[in-house]
Protein backbone atom coordinates (compact mmCIF):
# COMPACT_ATOMS: atom_id res chain seq x y z
CA UNK A 1 0.00 0.00 0.00
CA UNK A 2 2.70 2.53 1.13
CA UNK A 3 4.90 2.00 -2.41
CA UNK A 4 1.76 2.20 -4.21
CA UNK A 5 0.67 5.54 -2.92
CA UNK A 6 4.32 6.93 -3.30
CA UNK A 7 3.99 5.97 -7.12
CA UNK A 8 0.42 7.36 -7.30
CA UNK A 9 1.85 10.94 -5.79
CA UNK A 10 4.80 10.67 -7.77
CA UNK A 11 2.63 10.13 -11.12
CA UNK A 12 0.27 13.64 -9.78
CA UNK A 13 3.82 15.54 -9.50
CA UNK A 14 5.23 14.34 -12.90
CA UNK A 15 1.93 15.44 -15.04
CA UNK A 16 2.04 18.89 -13.48
CA UNK A 17 2.46 21.71 -16.21
CA UNK A 18 4.87 24.22 -17.62
CA UNK A 19 3.68 27.67 -16.46
CA UNK A 20 6.26 28.45 -13.90
CA UNK A 21 9.38 30.33 -14.12
CA UNK A 22 13.15 30.10 -11.81
CA UNK A 23 14.10 33.18 -11.28
CA UNK A 24 17.60 34.17 -12.28
CA UNK A 25 18.59 33.70 -9.23
CA UNK A 26 17.13 30.20 -8.82
CA UNK A 27 18.31 28.86 -11.62
CA UNK A 28 22.10 29.85 -10.37
CA UNK A 29 21.66 27.91 -7.78
CA UNK A 30 20.27 24.84 -10.06
CA UNK A 31 23.53 25.37 -11.98
CA UNK A 32 24.98 25.20 -8.84
CA UNK A 33 23.62 21.29 -7.97
CA UNK A 34 24.31 20.27 -11.24
CA UNK A 35 27.79 21.05 -11.10
CA UNK A 36 28.50 20.20 -8.01
CA UNK A 37 26.95 16.05 -7.94
CA UNK A 38 28.67 15.82 -11.47
CA UNK A 39 25.63 16.88 -14.03
CA UNK A 40 28.16 16.01 -16.92
CA UNK A 41 28.10 12.10 -15.93
CA UNK A 42 23.97 11.80 -15.18
CA UNK A 43 22.39 9.18 -16.52
CA UNK A 44 20.29 11.76 -18.12
CA UNK A 45 21.03 15.53 -18.41
CA UNK A 46 18.23 16.48 -21.14
CA UNK A 47 18.08 20.30 -21.47
CA UNK A 48 20.09 21.19 -18.49
CA UNK A 49 21.71 24.54 -18.95
CA UNK A 50 19.80 25.55 -22.04
CA UNK A 51 17.64 28.65 -20.87
CA UNK A 52 14.69 28.57 -18.86
CA UNK A 53 14.12 25.14 -16.68
CA UNK A 54 10.83 25.37 -16.88
CA UNK A 55 10.83 26.46 -20.44
CA UNK A 56 13.11 24.70 -21.34
CA UNK A 57 12.16 21.82 -19.65
CA UNK A 58 15.13 20.37 -18.00
CA UNK A 59 14.94 16.92 -17.38
CA UNK A 60 13.56 15.81 -13.73
CA UNK A 61 12.32 19.14 -13.25
CA UNK A 62 8.78 20.51 -12.96
CA UNK A 63 7.07 23.65 -12.70
CA UNK A 64 3.54 24.29 -11.67
CA UNK A 65 2.34 28.00 -10.97
CA UNK A 66 4.30 29.06 -7.81
CA UNK A 67 5.68 25.88 -6.62
CA UNK A 68 8.02 23.44 -8.63
CA UNK A 69 9.73 19.87 -8.17
CA UNK A 70 12.73 18.66 -8.88
CA UNK A 71 12.75 14.61 -9.16
CA UNK A 72 15.98 13.16 -10.29
CA UNK A 73 16.05 9.53 -8.74
CA UNK A 74 18.63 6.87 -9.81
CA UNK A 75 20.76 9.55 -11.79
CA UNK A 76 24.04 9.10 -10.81
CA UNK A 77 23.96 12.26 -8.73
CA UNK A 78 27.38 12.01 -6.84
CA UNK A 79 28.89 14.43 -4.14
CA UNK A 80 27.56 16.34 -1.95
CA UNK A 81 24.41 18.84 -2.20
CA UNK A 82 25.57 22.64 -2.50
CA UNK A 83 24.98 25.11 0.17
CA UNK A 84 22.59 27.25 -2.02
CA UNK A 85 20.56 24.48 -2.83
CA UNK A 86 17.67 24.59 0.33
CA UNK A 87 17.59 28.55 -1.12
CA UNK A 88 14.83 26.62 -3.46
CA UNK A 89 11.88 27.44 -1.17
CA UNK A 90 10.08 27.65 -3.69
CA UNK A 91 10.34 23.42 -4.24
CA UNK A 92 7.35 21.07 -3.52
CA UNK A 93 8.97 17.73 -4.15
CA UNK A 94 12.36 16.60 -3.86
CA UNK A 95 13.18 13.09 -4.98
CA UNK A 96 16.98 12.27 -5.03
CA UNK A 97 16.95 8.79 -3.98
CA UNK A 98 19.09 5.92 -5.26
CA UNK A 99 22.18 8.34 -6.37
CA UNK A 100 25.11 8.33 -4.65
CA UNK A 101 25.26 11.49 -2.72
CA UNK A 102 27.12 11.84 0.79
CA UNK A 103 27.82 14.54 3.29
CA UNK A 104 24.78 15.13 5.81
CA UNK A 105 21.87 16.66 5.49
CA UNK A 106 21.87 20.35 5.94
CA UNK A 107 20.55 21.37 8.64
CA UNK A 108 19.07 24.35 6.51
CA UNK A 109 16.68 21.89 5.34
CA UNK A 110 14.17 23.75 6.97
CA UNK A 111 14.44 26.48 4.58
CA UNK A 112 12.62 24.69 1.83
CA UNK A 113 9.05 25.50 3.96
CA UNK A 114 6.66 23.87 0.78
CA UNK A 115 7.83 20.72 0.60
CA UNK A 116 5.36 17.98 0.97
CA UNK A 117 7.37 15.34 -0.42
CA UNK A 118 10.85 14.56 0.71
CA UNK A 119 12.74 10.99 -0.70
CA UNK A 120 16.63 10.94 -0.23
CA UNK A 121 16.30 6.92 -0.25
CA UNK A 122 19.13 4.90 -1.06
CA UNK A 123 22.33 7.56 -0.49
CA UNK A 124 25.05 7.56 1.47
CA UNK A 125 23.90 10.77 3.76
CA UNK A 126 25.63 10.33 7.37
CA UNK A 127 25.40 12.32 10.31
CA UNK A 128 22.13 12.92 12.15
CA UNK A 129 18.66 13.93 11.55
CA UNK A 130 18.86 17.37 11.82
CA UNK A 131 15.92 18.92 14.49
CA UNK A 132 14.99 21.52 11.46
CA UNK A 133 13.76 19.12 9.69
CA UNK A 134 10.96 18.89 12.11
CA UNK A 135 10.09 22.44 10.69
CA UNK A 136 8.75 21.43 7.36
CA UNK A 137 5.00 21.45 8.76
CA UNK A 138 3.67 20.26 5.03
CA UNK A 139 5.77 17.44 4.81
CA UNK A 140 3.30 14.34 4.23
CA UNK A 141 6.00 11.72 2.69
CA UNK A 142 9.84 10.97 4.25
CA UNK A 143 12.06 8.64 2.76
CA UNK A 144 14.97 8.60 4.30
CA UNK A 145 16.03 4.46 3.89
CA UNK A 146 19.16 2.70 3.42
CA UNK A 147 21.87 6.04 4.43
CA UNK A 148 24.43 5.66 6.58
CA UNK A 149 22.25 8.19 9.37
CA UNK A 150 23.25 7.56 12.88
CA UNK A 151 22.95 9.17 15.99
CA UNK A 152 19.24 9.55 17.51
CA UNK A 153 16.00 10.01 15.92
CA UNK A 154 14.76 13.72 16.64
CA UNK A 155 11.69 14.48 18.85
CA UNK A 156 11.06 17.35 16.17
CA UNK A 157 10.08 14.79 14.02
CA UNK A 158 6.50 14.56 16.32
CA UNK A 159 5.94 18.07 14.92
CA UNK A 160 5.43 16.69 11.30
CA UNK A 161 0.89 16.35 12.22
CA UNK A 162 0.28 16.58 8.28
CA UNK A 163 3.02 13.13 8.14
CA UNK A 164 1.04 10.22 6.25
CA UNK A 165 4.02 7.70 5.28
CA UNK A 166 7.69 7.69 6.60
CA UNK A 167 10.46 5.65 6.22
CA UNK A 168 13.78 5.23 8.07
CA UNK A 169 14.52 1.90 7.69
CA UNK A 170 17.87 0.68 6.86
CA UNK A 171 20.08 2.99 9.28
CA UNK A 172 22.04 3.46 11.93
CA UNK A 173 20.33 4.93 14.51
CA UNK A 174 20.69 4.40 18.58
CA UNK A 175 17.71 5.53 20.47
CA UNK A 176 14.05 4.32 20.67
CA UNK A 177 11.01 5.82 19.19
CA UNK A 178 10.52 9.30 20.45
CA UNK A 179 7.28 9.88 22.34
CA UNK A 180 6.61 13.01 20.29
CA UNK A 181 5.77 10.40 17.01
CA UNK A 182 2.56 9.59 19.30
CA UNK A 183 1.57 13.56 17.45
CA UNK A 184 1.67 11.73 14.22
CA UNK A 185 -2.18 11.06 13.79
CA UNK A 186 -2.22 11.29 10.31
CA UNK A 187 0.21 8.40 9.59
CA UNK A 188 -0.86 5.11 7.22
CA UNK A 189 3.28 3.83 7.33
CA UNK A 190 5.43 4.03 9.93
CA UNK A 191 9.04 1.86 8.90
CA UNK A 192 11.83 1.42 10.45
CA UNK A 193 13.11 -1.67 9.99
CA UNK A 194 16.75 -3.03 9.81
CA UNK A 195 18.51 -0.42 11.99
CA UNK A 196 20.69 -0.99 15.47
CA UNK A 197 18.10 0.28 18.06
CA UNK A 198 15.89 -2.16 19.47
CA UNK A 199 12.61 -0.17 18.70
CA UNK A 200 10.53 -2.83 20.28
CA UNK A 201 11.36 -2.77 23.40
CA UNK A 202 10.00 0.77 23.82
CA UNK A 203 7.42 2.83 21.87
CA UNK A 204 5.49 6.16 22.51
CA UNK A 205 2.92 5.75 20.07
CA UNK A 206 -0.23 5.21 22.12
CA UNK A 207 -1.28 8.93 20.92
CA UNK A 208 -2.24 7.03 17.18
CA UNK A 209 -3.91 4.47 18.27
CA UNK A 210 -7.70 4.49 16.75
CA UNK A 211 -6.81 7.47 14.95
CA UNK A 212 -6.07 6.70 11.19
CA UNK A 213 -7.63 3.60 9.06
CA UNK A 214 -4.09 1.32 9.32
CA UNK A 215 -0.94 2.09 11.09
CA UNK A 216 1.88 -0.42 9.43
CA UNK A 217 5.10 -0.27 11.56
CA UNK A 218 8.07 -2.91 11.02
CA UNK A 219 10.80 -2.88 13.27
CA UNK A 220 13.98 -4.52 13.61
CA UNK A 221 13.36 -6.91 17.12
CA UNK A 222 15.84 -9.42 18.70
CA UNK A 223 13.37 -10.90 20.86
CA UNK A 224 9.49 -11.37 20.61
CA UNK A 225 8.41 -8.63 23.21
CA UNK A 226 5.63 -6.19 21.86
CA UNK A 227 5.27 -2.95 23.44
CA UNK A 228 1.55 -2.71 24.62
CA UNK A 229 0.93 0.34 22.87
CA UNK A 230 1.23 -1.25 20.11
CA UNK A 231 -0.87 -4.36 20.69
CA UNK A 232 -3.78 -2.62 19.12
CA UNK A 233 -2.83 -1.37 15.72
CA UNK A 234 -4.85 -2.63 13.03
CA UNK A 235 -1.95 -3.84 11.28
CA UNK A 236 2.16 -3.88 13.34
CA UNK A 237 4.75 -6.16 10.89
CA UNK A 238 7.92 -6.84 13.03
CA UNK A 239 10.99 -8.54 11.10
Amino acid sequence: MYYKKVICLYILLVNMGFSAEFSPSERQILVDFYQTTGGDNWINKDHWLEGNPCENQWHGVFCDNDLQQILLPDNNLVGFLPASFTQLTILSALDLSANKLTGNIPTTINQLSNLAFLNLAQNQFSGAIPNELGDLERLKVLDLNFNLIRGKLPESLGKLTQMEQMDLSGNLYKSGIPDSFGNLTNLTFLRLNQNLSKFCEKSHLSGLECKQNILILISFCYHSYIPQDMRNFKSVEFT
